[in-house]
């Protein structure tokens, strides 16, 4: 095991569990909350909470501008967008139902991009190797977050063991 995680009080050795929640390293950069820039799609994105917020507003210039933002004020500025009543979430002007597979790799490619542009948030994902992810703080249901735990552990998941030599990745079949 990794000496970080001797005292880190996010991980369970009984378990081999690494929960992102606190403001421990590596959970410090695996939050979405953290400040992990990238592009995707064109659209520059201050951290991936910028990126999930977005996602509510159907609006392109209004998504720019959600996608500058970092943690809680990126999720203050979702706040005020109702998709759970549609079901719909949105990506530069294209509907994305909440439960298609469509929505869940938009979530992936995003994710990837996030991966591949961040030496500091590969290192910080690779140094769970080995680890089940877990998320607590989170929540299960996805009719009502645009990101459910399983979904985010299960992203993470994908890129960590998925690490190549150099950090760009393939994508699983479809995405």
């Amino acid at each position: 095991m990794n000496a970080i995680f001797t005292d880190n009080p996010d991980y369970n050795p009984a378990t081999n569990t690494y929960d992102i929640r606190t403001s421990v390293y590596p959970s410090t950069l695996l939050s979405n909350f953290a400040p992990n820039a990238f592009v995707f799609d064109g659209v520059a994105c201050a951290s991936l909470e910028g990126f999930l917020q977005s996602l509510k507003v159907q609006d392109s210039q209004c998504q720019v501008e959600i996608c500058a933002l970092v943690g809680g004020r990126a999720m203050r500025a979702g706040r005020r967008y109702d998709w759970k009543t549609a079901q719909t979430l949105y990506w530069r002007g294209v509907p994305f139902p909440r439960l298609s597979s469509d929505y869940r790799r938009l979530l992936q490619a995003a994710f990837r991009a996030c991966y591949e542009q961040n030496p500091d948030y590969r290192a910080a994902l690779a140094s769970t190797a080995g680890m089940k992810l877990d998320h607590s703080i989170g929540k299960t249901d996805p009719t009502q977050t645009v990101l459910t735990i399983e979904e985010f552990t299960d992203i993470l998941t994908w890129l960590r063991d998925e690490l190549p030599e150099g950090g760009c990745i393939t994508s699983p079949a479809g995405i």
